[in-house]
């Protein structure tokens, strides 16, 4: 039985002094079900610019929403 998913994918990352801090990545499926992650690839840039990371972040979810 062949079976056919369709969906959208949204990429992103917060980059600080040269270097990827976080990684996001989200897939809405036609059905509208989501996955998303959240990679906080450096802590320690994460925690020094932790508000602007976040609020980075909620950009992100607010796109993966409009998708």
């Amino acid at each position: 039985m062949y079976k056919e998913t369709k969906s959208k994918i949204l990429t992103g990352t917060i980059q600080l002094e040269s270097t990827t801090a976080v990684s996001m990545y989200a897939q809405k499926s036609e059905e509208g079900t989501v996955q998303m992650n959240i990679n906080i690839q450096s802590p320690t840039l994460y925690e020094a610019y932790k508000e602007e990371c976040d609020e980075n972040i909620q950009t992100f979810k607010a796109h993966v929403e409009d998708l």
